[in-house]
């Protein structure tokens, strides 16, 4: 190691443009040494990559390497959090850079059909690796993966090691985050087939609709998109939000009950019948966005049922511009 240390800063021959503190290279050349037993000057020559993006050659020689991707020791150091701190958190140079550049030398030593390789639901694999291999993957490319997303899977991972039940919470409630537009964290949700298993714990994203705080309902509203949940089974509650006050989390509703139409008609309508005078001028004005031209018999029943003139008069409304 100190041989390397002597080779790199200001004027020497790895400049370390990234900016790593001695600690987190010293921490890189431990878990990269063990390469040089199978050959020579393999860790200099990823430092050359990680520290100044440099002979990027080095990931296609590692792709070639059929033993140390199934080793036991694969990144040891850095499955500390503290040690991964030196390198994901404290401030350097080229940040998302340098992220993306460590993630492509671990993917380059992993097999990507090696059973260990992104499955993150089984847990085979530390989260914080899984997570930077999605980041620097070439075939997830995209603008707006940055470090934040990384810690955000990561977190998501942690609550999933105590079960589904616990991450569900943590996605809906406990730390909700609008994943609408982070588009590293739906394709981590698509590949992990997280969507399929949440009808299976429908009750605690009922629950994240019908909160208290408006954040955690329009954010379940926009994950419940972002994640492509089927909204049927959580129709009722979709449409309780779109009569809500706060307009932001109104309008997340309406959006989702457009993507199913006439279901989303269909509950309009239940809820019209069953529901008193304020609801259901609400619900009517709803209705107009959605009812169909064939509606006009059920309409004609409803107004000759009703008594408040009001709703009446709205109903009569409707009908005429039908």
């Amino acid at each position: 190691m100190h041989d390397l240390l002597n080779d790199i800063g200001s004027g020497k021959e790895i400049q370390n443009k990234a900016g790593i503190s001695k600690k987190g290279i010293e921490l890189l050349i431990e878990d990269f040494k063990d390469l040089d037993l199978l050959k020579k000057n393999y860790t200099k020559r990823i430092l050359f990559y990680l520290l100044d993006g440099k002979r990027r050659r080095i990931l296609s020689d590692l792709e070639m390497l059929e033993i140390f991707f199934k080793a036991d020791h694969f990144a040891p150091r850095l499955c500390s959090a503290e040690n991964r701190a030196e390198l994901f958190e404290k401030r350097n140079e080229e940040g998302e850079k340098f992220l993306k550049r460590l993630g492509k030398v671990y993917h380059a030593l992993m097999n990507p059909l090696n059973p260990n390789f992104l499955m993150p639901r089984r847990f085979k694999s530390p989260s914080w690796l899984e997570a930077l291999l999605l980041f620097s993957s070439s075939e997830y490319s995209g603008d707006l993966r940055t470090y934040l997303q990384l810690k955000i899977i990561e977190q998501i991972l942690v609550a999933a090691e105590k079960g589904i039940d616990n991450m569900v919470r943590h996605i809906f409630i406990t730390d909700p985050k609008d994943y609408t537009h982070l588009d590293i964290v739906k394709t981590f949700f698509s590949l992990t087939g997280f969507s399929q298993t949440i009808p299976g714990h429908k009750d605690l994203v009922i629950e994240a609709l019908h909160h208290q705080s408006r954040t955690i309902r329009c954010h379940a509203l926009r994950n419940i998109a972002a994640l492509k949940l089927p909204a049927d089974i959580f129709m009722e509650d979709i449409l309780a939000c779109a009569l809500s006050s706060p307009k932001k989390t109104r309008t997340t509703a309406i959006r989702i009950l457009k993507h199913d139409p006439e279901r989303a008609a269909a509950s309009i309508k239940d809820a019209i019948e069953k529901r008193k005078t304020g609801h259901r001028i609400r619900l009517l004005e709803l209705y107009k966005e959605f009812g169909g031209p064939g509606d006009g018999e059920w309409l004609s029943g409803l107004l000759k049922s009703e008594k408040d003139e009001k709703t009446k008069k709205i109903i009569a409304a409707i009908i005429d511009n039908k």
